[in-house]
């Protein structure tokens, strides 16, 4: 299912061309980002072929998927409410219609959505997380966090120890080592469909000197000026 979204038509139409397609459960610029990982897979044929491997090859009279047993294959997707995610809803009805897969929406609001999270109650949903640049982010598939955070309650003790040794790695290759262990885990198993890292634009003035942007945040209210007289 994953490999028939449509990212960067979702860029494009959603965010205006503001992100850039995720792959991985780290963004660019956080400890723990493989730079070498593949693009994210966008092949809506091969999904197909994959979902006949499966045993969801025969449909009904309009063309969508059945399970084995004979009965719809229908993805239920929990999102938030407003326009924005209204957008969302359209674009991944199309994907998964066109691959024969039915999608219905619980929309809520964000408090309610989280809450359903925690309490396990979703097939699928659909939210943003916020990065901290010691890639802490792993902990969303370490099988001892609380499910307020391990959403989809993922555990393979495999990750587990790669993520204990992530956080004890003293240096960046040791942390990077595991990091990719992670990753691959992830990308197997797939309790997480990456789709989109937001991009953010920082404006300066031309008498800003030395200014490197924050892959986090950017705010001109929290910057130093230092005015120096020539000798």
């Amino acid at each position: 299912i994953s490999m028939a979204i449509d990212v960067d038509t979702l860029i494009r139409v959603v965010y205006d061309g503001q992100g850039i397609a995720s792959n991985q459960v780290v963004p660019p610029g956080v400890a723990g980002f493989d730079p070498d990982w593949p693009k994210r897979e966008y092949d809506p044929v091969l999904a197909g072929r994959l979902l006949d491997r499966m045993g969801f090859a025969k449909r009904d009279a309009r063309g969508f998927r059945l399970a084995p047993d004979g009965k719809p294959l229908t993805v239920v997707l929990t999102i938030f409410t407003g326009t924005v995610w209204r957008e969302i809803q359209t674009l991944l009805r199309r994907d998964l219609d066109a691959l024969g897969v039915r999608i219905e929406f619980r929309e809520m609001p964000p408090q309610d959505l989280f809450k359903a999270g925690a309490q396990g109650k979703f097939m699928f949903n659909i939210h943003g997380r916020s990065a901290s640049p010691d890639g802490l982010l792993y902990l969303s598939f370490y099988g001892p966090t609380p499910p307020e955070l391990n959403e989809s309650r993922f555990r393979v003790p495999q990750y587990d120890r790669a993520m204990e040794a992530f956080l004890r790695a003293d240096n960046d290759a040791d942390r990077m080592r595991e990091a990719r262990t992670m990753i691959a885990i992830v990308h197997y198993y797939a309790p997480l469909m990456p789709l989109v890292v937001d991009v953010r634009n920082a404006f300066v003035q031309p008498w800003l000197q030395g200014y490197v942007p924050s892959p986090f945040a950017a705010y001109f209210q929290y910057q130093d000026l230092a005015a120096a007289r020539a000798p």
